[in-house]
Parts: C-alpha cells; structure tokens; sequence
C-alpha cells in the first residue's frame, strides 16, 4: 500500500461490525501489511474500508 496515515477495516456485511483492522502509517513506497482474519463458516462478501487521510493505493492483495 501507499498512504498517508489511515486504518483499512474489514467486514463481512457493508454496516456489521468489522472483524478486523489494519493500521497504516504514512509512506511513499509500497508497503506490505497483513493481519489475521478469522471468518465464519459459509460465503460472505469482503468489504474493504479505508479511514484515514487522503486516499489509499492498494497494489496486491493476497489470501491465505
């Protein structure tokens, strides 16, 4: 990512709750972040939001 300093939340429903964040701090290279994410059982959308300042460049995103 590339950003000034901001927070990607992540959801499984556009106005649940999130079920995890990332915090990212300001940075005018690419960055990698990563966190654990624990989803329930069956199909769900992802959402990805992002707070901060500014707005965010997302190059990859990678699932384990």
């Amino acid at each position: 990512y590339k950003t000034p300093n901001g927070m990607l939340i992540i959801k499984i429903a556009e106005n649940g709750e999130k079920i995890a964040e990332i915090d990212l701090s300001s940075t005018e290279n690419w960055t990698k972040a990563d966190t654990f994410v624990q989803i329930p059982n069956g199909t769900y959308p992802l959402y990805l939001i992002y707070e901060g300042e500014g707005a965010i460049e997302i190059k990859e995103i990678y699932f384990k």
